[in-house]
């Protein structure tokens, strides 16, 4: 006999607070601390930011690292470094933050949209090359939630039509594809230290690549296009924003990547533990992780299909909730090709461009862009907001609460 949900007044699953942790901890104050003791928080002067440049080689084995203001900026400065501007068409993911894209529309760049894998919930390998043109000139490798994208087929492709890959990594430091670190296969890995990713610096972002000349260009869009290098200050020789960071925000950063290895361990302890008891509920299908690879889960991510499990995505979600379980609907409600921004050509208000410009034979439109399997993914997408410091009596009160809520749908069915 199913027991009673909680939405409908029976007892919960969770009882209990979830287990809590201080992700700022005697490392960061002793970073900071020391810091302060001198005279200047400039990213030049302190020596914190090359210290966290430098821990970040370390970590993933790559010669260079340039710091900066925000993974926004990190995906920018990475975009201009390539010289991808106008004329140029990027392609990327369907879904993904518009941190991935607003570097590309500031350069004067077309975002063309990738159709989405129901399985992986990273972008279509096969809809890629369908939407390569003459104007394609970089591929946006975005791992979604810390699942790594197929970056053997990706770098074939691209090495097939002569293309850049730039891995948005910002939600998965740490993820591997076949053993190799994402953000180590591409031209550029770009990360992010936002306060709600794995390791944060409250705002930050890095760059990762094994080209002196591309880590010279990104080292010179985040501050103003100053040549820094010389005796005396070579001045803005062409236009490139300030994107600088804060010493303060490297000293921490530096502590936090200390912790990247285990937290991220933990995480995927957390999901694995979830997956086993996923594997015994039908209609409900975690995101797949590929043989030989690590998911660092930013969040944990299921597909659900209301025909077999008997029962809707949000009233699901809404037992879930009910068990004390935190679980949400899709991140987004809508793929990115249906913001404002690109329904109504809407960049660069009262101008149309880039998207109405001389750089292209005709205007672009979004109203028709071919990603059938996007919206219905993320209609059926649940997302578990898991993180490191959940014990083990937090993820038996999780599966419990999953059984429970499955079990009675499955009879009502």
């Amino acid at each position: 006999m199913s027991e009673l949900l909680a939405l409908y007044g029976g007892p919960k699953s969770k009882t209990t607070p979830f287990a809590t942790g201080k992700r700022f901890t005697s490392e960061e104050v002793n970073e900071v601390t020391e810091l302060l003791q001198g005279n200047s928080l400039f990213y030049r002067n302190g020596g914190k930011t090359a210290k966290m440049e430098e821990r970040m080689c370390e970590l993933y084995c790559m010669q260079y690292a340039v710091a900066c203001s925000s993974g926004t900026a990190a995906v920018h400065i990475a975009v201009a470094a390539l010289g991808i501007g106008p004329g140029d068409e990027v392609l990327m993911p369907a879904i993904t933050d518009m941190g991935s894209i607003i570097g590309v529309l500031y350069q004067g760049a077309i975002p063309i949209f990738l159709d989405m894998d129901q399985d992986t919930f990273n972008f279509d390998i096969n809809d890629l090359e369908k939407k390569i043109t003459p104007k394609t000139k970089a591929i946006m490798v975005v791992h979604y939630m810390g699942n790594p994208c197929n970056m053997d087929a990706i770098m074939d492709m691209a090495g097939k039509h002569n293309l850049y890959v730039i891995e948005d990594c910002a939600q998965s430091p740490h993820a591997r594809h076949k053993g190799k670190l994402v953000g180590t296969m591409g031209h550029i890995g770009c990360f992010s230290f936002n306060d709600i990713k794995h390791v944060s610096t409250g705002d930050g972002g890095i760059c990762i690549t094994n080209d002196a000349n591309l880590a010279g260009q990104m080292r010179m869009y985040t501050d103003k296009a100053y040549c820094r290098k010389t005796p005396v200050v070579k001045f803005s020789e062409f236009l490139a924003p300030n994107y600088r960071i804060s010493d303060l925000c490297s000293a921490v950063g530096y502590a936090q990547l200390g912790k990247l290895d285990a937290l991220t361990k933990r995480r995927h302890y957390i999901a694995q533990a979830i997956n086993k008891t996923m594997e015994s509920i039908d209609g409900l299908n975690p995101m797949q992780v590929s043989e030989g690879s690590f998911c660092s889960y930013w969040f944990y991510l299921a597909r659900l299909e209301e025909d077999e499990i008997g029962v809707s995505r949000n009233e699901f979600v809404e037992a879930m909730n009910g068990e004390g379980i935190p679980v949400n609907g899709s991140h987004t409600p809508t793929p990115v090709y249906d913001y404002g921004v690109f329904k109504n050509l809407n960049a660069f208000p009262g101008t149309g461009y880039p998207f109405v410009s001389k750089d292209f034979d005709s205007n672009y439109s979004y109203k028709n862009t071919d990603c059938p399997n996007a919206q219905p993914l993320l209609d059926k997408t649940v997302i578990i907001r898991i993180n490191e410091f959940f014990s083990d009596q937090d993820i038996a009160d999780i599966c419990k609460a999953l059984e429970k809520v499955a079990k009675y749908y499955r009879k009502g069915k």
